[in-house]
């Protein structure tokens, strides 16, 4: 049975405070109450006592802030500092904001509690202010107000982010919107269904729920399984807080309803950590309830032991085979030119989808998944064999990553097969040995922009250069002068050297009008820029954009990695449109492994 000993009440989630704590108050001893709720105080030790809950010993007392606001004027810069430490209930917050070119976009309050005539705000902040703050906040719910006195909308570039220890939330005013309030909490939240304790075989995830305008109708749900026997975890209504949440290794459904049958309001959201952010979770259908899967991500640490040989293989079913090498994390100096290392591992949960490796090396190797040659670098085309050098000795050793589906290789009963060959470059005989190499299964559709190079054969306008492709926001867009002569425009975006990610969906959003749209495309992958040619992975002729900004999803066959991919469009909707004629405007191209 779960031990409280102390109970926040606030002016949100009161309704459903009974069902969850009923039967786990026996030892409370004090309930802390804001926003004029001591008559609810009250009214909860009296159906403590109706239950037959001793309540002799409890204490109710108003929950009185021990910090001052920290208010900023218009012209003060956000504060760079840290307290040096919070009242003893209290939680140190840290907020960072990011601003677009319109610094006046968004005015900030934060308040303690709900929102009336008579709130004082703990923090207003008057202009965009990029910087770092801190506030002490109590561990009651808050609620943030966004304004836009000019009904711009900032950009995806423009954010709020509130974080306490591994916890964040990212709040944004969408585009055209005036005004949002918000509601959050560092604190405890409360559920229908209530998990007390943690068994052995279990592992603590921790949930965070933020609310947006009219979130009363939104609710969710945690099944176990991807069936709905089993719930471990239940909201009618949207109550911002913190719950530990004691899941095993295996698939969870999440079910995300609203009673009006609209999408979850704008801020709305449920997040789970893990360590990290484990997923983001926010119903974006219309309709009665919009469903998501999660699971714990299975790893292979890096520094893991691998088992080791430097004996000369030939072909390739060392990769698969039983083989009676070391098992060790330590390894010799290097002494021949090929050495091999092999890991095995049998997945204990299901609905895993692709898997993120990293190959730490400055010289070459080859990776198997399975038997399959997966990805290879700093090696020549063609047959490797035990004598073949590294094209060439890198400066340092860095991690290569490649993002791979796991629709390319055949498991049997769940167990995956991996083996590296490394190969050293001329001069590395006799050196330290400095592989190290992780895996991590993963279960959620993931983008694959991040440090990549965007290139295009055609330049963009002044402040419309190819790189707002991949900036994750569709307020900036990629625009340039065509005509029929210069088609097709390439645009190509490169991952790092020696990464290589599998691309197997992708997402295309149009600029500002419809006629400058590109409506005829394909798409192309290629492993290395030195001797590997451009593979056609996708084409759409003459797609039909409705509206400007309209973003369209495309699923690709694809079980293949690649170090770059190219979108090559060939024309545009209308290029002898008499406002937008002889241009091509696009706002976003994100790439995407599902």
């Amino acid at each position: 049975m779960k031990i409280v000993r102390t109970i926040y009440l606030r002016g949100f989630s009161k309704s459903i405070l009974w069902t969850v704590y009923r039967r786990s108050l026996l030892s409370l001893e004090t309930i802390y109450y804001t926003n004029m709720l001591s008559g609810f105080a009250t009214s909860l030790v009296q159906a403590l006592e109706a239950a037959g809950t001793p309540t002799d010993d409890i204490t109710i007392q108003e929950y009185v802030p021990t910090y001052m606001p920290r208010i900023l004027n218009d012209v003060e810069s956000a504060p760079l500092y840290s307290p040096a430490e919070c009242g003893k209930e209290q939680l140190l917050i840290k907020m960072v904001s990011t601003c677009d070119i319109r610094d006046d976009e968004t005015v900030l309050e934060i308040y303690e509690g709900g929102l009336s005539f008579t709130s004082i705000p703990i923090f207003r902040q008057r202009l965009c202010l990029i910087g770092t703050s801190y506030l002490c906040m109590n561990p009651v719910e808050h609620t943030l107000v966004m304004d836009n006195h000019s009904v711009h909308g900032p950009s995806a570039t423009s954010s709020l982010s509130l974080n306490h220890g591994e916890l964040s939330l990212d709040f944004v005013l969408e585009e055209g919107m005036d005004r949002l309030i918000n509601t959050f909490s560092f604190g405890p939240t409360f559920s229908a269904i209530h998990s007390s304790s943690m068994d052995e075989d279990q592992i603590q995830v921790t949930l965070i729920r933020s609310c947006g305008n009219s979130s009363d109708s939104e609710g969710f749900t945690i099944y176990e399984g991807a069936t709905r026997d089993h719930a471990i975890y239940s909201q009618t209504t949207c109550a911002a807080g913190v719950v530990n949440l004691y899941i095993t290794r295996d698939l969870y459904t999440i079910v995300m309803t609203n009673s009006n049958g609209q999408v979850w309001a704008e801020n709305s959201m449920v997040r789970i950590f893990y360590n990290s952010l484990l997923g983001s979770y926010r119903k974006v259908v219309v309709g009665a309830e919009e469903s998501a899967v999660f699971a714990l991500p299975e790893v292979i640490e890096a520094g893991a032991a691998w088992k080791y040989s430097s004996e000369a293989m030939v072909g390739t079913s060392w990769t698969t085979e039983n083989v009676d090498w070391s098992l060790i994390s330590e390894y010799p100096a290097i002494s021949s030119i090929t050495r091999y290392f092999r890991q095995s591992y049998t997945l204990s949960g299901t609905g895993f989808r692709s898997v993120i490796i990293q190959v730490k090396t400055n010289g070459g190797f080859v990776f198997y998944v399975n038997g399959v040659e997966a990805s290879r670098f700093n090696l020549p085309a063609g047959e490797i064999t035990a004598t073949t050098q590294a094209t060439e000795l890198k400066e340092s050793n860095v991690y290569r990553i490649l993002r791979l589906s796991l629709d390319a290789y055949s498991a049997v009963n769940g167990v995956y097969e991996f083996a590296v060959e490394m190969h050293a470059a001329e001069g590395q005989i006799g050196q330290a040995e400095h592989f190290e190499c992780s895996v991590e299964f993963t279960i959620y559709e993931q983008s694959l922009v991040a440090n990549g190079v965007a290139q295009s054969n055609k330049a963009g306008m002044a402040a419309h250069s190819v790189e707002n492709l991949f900036d994750a926001s569709i307020s900036t867009k990629y625009r340039v002068t065509v005509t029929s002569s210069d088609f097709p425009v390439e645009v190509t975006y490169t991952f790092p050297e020696g990464d290589e990610y599998t691309m197997n969906k992708y997402v295309l959003t149009n600029g500002d009008s419809i006629s400058a749209a590109c409506n005829t495309w394909k798409i192309f992958g290629r492993k290395n820029k030195d001797n590997d040619e451009w593979v056609m992975l996708d084409s759409q002729d003459n797609v039909e954009w409705s509206k400007a900004n309209e973003s369209l999803s495309f699923t690709v066959n694809n079980v293949d990695a690649f170090n770059a991919y190219m979108f090559q469009c060939s024309s545009v909707v209308n290029i002898d449109n008499e406002y937008n004629g002889n241009q091509l405007d696009m706002a976003e191209w994100i790439l995407r492994i599902v």
